[in-house]
């Protein structure tokens, strides 16, 4: 077993003024490995070492993120920006007390293959039952799902809207998500936004073409994957050309400022929903949308991380992964650590399901955007 003592080793090796003999880490990872009887891989001590450094790093400047990647884990990083995933393909509702309410299912995906479908309420996975169980507790089961491996299967039952039982077992496996999700209706055109990458402001142009006189409601929440080039393009759409959007500012206090790309599609103001998990880039664009007149935020208050990463690759097929770029509003403020406030604060709305699961769950938060942006 390895001692307390070594953590604390790596915790001094990162910082200031410790580490600066190039081969310090190498040589007390060939003593450890020597010395302790388990006979510790000295390649692993190196990565923990590094995790040690960006453990501090969290904890000195702040902020959340610092790591060690294997240039896998970084290829996927990467993947996610262009819409790949892996998994089942099924986005929820939580359901306290009954489940989860099967609210979208992506084209392409294992979820849809094997025939699950809107409607559909999951009440137990891996038969452990969800029934009488909290909103908490039932997040905390998908969480720990989402931490097993990959090729693992799962397990769900399901209850359709006519009662019957359905058991269905689902293998993790590739799929594209897509960029932008579209929900229509007389009144109003939804843009769900899933990640802010290569292809997203095309995406958002091609969906923006039957918005006529509908209200526009552009829905971020809980999105934080974004990338600046993709950013100021998707800025672009709602500002137009050359409009800043946000500044970053670099370790060495190097300030860039990031402004909007492409000709705008959007003339008037537009509904931005945001939440605890809108991080970021994210929190940048929802930012600039209200500053420049263009946008009300509806929602909650979003998670605060004015932080961008950048990525460096270290040797032995790790890459250092580091939040050390500062996000900042056009005039220098910044949103870190307490995040945006909407103009409009509305809770999601979580109530237990009476009977069969049904769909069209009412949004509140899209409806009173929808009032709001429209009151005279």
């Amino acid at each position: 077993m390895i001692h307390c003592s070594f953590l604390l080793w790596t915790y001094l090796l990162a910082a200031p003024g410790r580490g600066e003999e190039p081969d310090i880490v190498r040589t007390a990872a060939r003593v450890i490995e020597e010395r302790m009887q388990d006979g510790a891989d000295a390649r692993l001590l190196r990565e923990a070492a590094v995790q040690g450094m960006a453990r501090w790093l969290d904890e000195q400047s702040g902020t959340e993120g610092n790591g060690l990647l294997t240039q896998a884990e970084y290829e996927q990083l990467m993947a996610r920006l262009r819409g790949e995933r892996v998994g089942l393909g099924i986005e929820f509702t939580v359901a306290p007390g009954r489940g989860l309410l099967v609210a979208e299912v992506v084209e392409g995906s294992v979820a849809d293959t094997s025939g699950l479908r809107p409607g559909d309420l999951v009440v137990a996975i891996d038969d452990l039952p969800f029934t009488g169980v909290s909103a908490q507790g039932i997040l905390a089961v998908v969480a720990e799902l989402a931490d097993r491996p990959r090729d693992q299967l799962v397990v769900l039952d399901l209850r359709r809207e006519d009662g019957a039982l359905r058991r269905v077992e689902l293998r993790p496996s590739p799929y594209r998500a897509p960029m932008v999700s579209v929900d229509q209706a007389e009144d109003r055109l939804i843009l769900r936004v899933g990640v802010i990458g290569p292809g997203t402001a095309q995406a958002v142009g091609r969906a923006l073409r039957p918005l006529g006189e509908r209200t526009l409601v552009l829905d971020l929440r809980d999105l934080d994957e974004a990338d600046l080039e993709a950013l100021s393009e998707l800025a672009g759409v709602f500002l137009g050309p050359d409009v800043t959007v946000l500044r970053t500012l670099d370790p060495k206090g190097q300030a860039r400022t990031i402004r909007s790309r492409g000709d705008a599609l959007v003339d008037r103001r537009i509904v931005v929903l945001i939440n605890r998990g809108t991080g970021g880039l994210a929190e940048g664009l929802a930012q600039a949308l209200r500053s420049h007149g263009r946008a009300v935020l509806v929602g909650t208050r979003s998670a605060g991380r004015a932080n961008h990463p950048s990525f460096h690759p270290i040797g032995e097929g790790l890459v250092l992964k580091l939040t050390d770029t500062a996000l900042q509003a056009e005039d220098g403020s910044s949103w870190a650590g307490q995040g945006l406030g909407p103009d409009l604060v509305v809770e999601p709305l979580q109530v237990p399901l009476v009977g069969a699961a049904r769909t069209g769950l009412p949004d509140i938060q899209v409806e009173a955007g929808i009032r709001f942006i429209s009151a005279p």
